[in-house]
């Protein structure tokens, strides 16, 4: 058995749950921060951590399923708590090597919002 990462995070905010299971209620987005990591682990912490620093809301932490073992974490708000949460993020993982990359869309088409809902 190997164990490609793991993580301890102790109380974790309520809404990575729904996120991991695409089934979070987002009534506007606004501006699309997006978080890409090299494991399942590294996403849900930077999750966690996004939501923590900044007023931010969760889409999704999508799994790796045939994505080579990568994961990516997407979540809205307003464009300054976007760019918070996403370079929260990174911040806090970059020296673990977990990153492989993040970008926030300060307008996203309507059509990327109706496909991310």
């Amino acid at each position: 058995e190997v164990v490609v990462d793991h993580f301890i995070l102790p109380n974790v905010h309520p809404s990575i749950f729904p996120a991991l299971t695409a089934t979070t209620q987002i009534d506007q987005v606004k501006a699309i921060g997006v978080v890409e990591t090299f494991t399942l682990a590294a996403s849900i912490v930077a999750a966690d951590i996004a939501v923590k620093a900044a007023p931010v809301e969760l889409i999704e932490v999508r799994l790796p399923f045939a994505m080579g073992g990568k994961a990516f974490v997407v979540f809205t708000g307003e464009v300054g708590a976007v760019r918070s949460g996403v370079n929260s993020a990174a911040e806090a993982l970059k020296d673990e090597g977990v990153i492989d990359s993040f970008t926030v869309i300060a307008s996203p088409h309507k059509d990327l919002i109706h496909k991310l809902l």
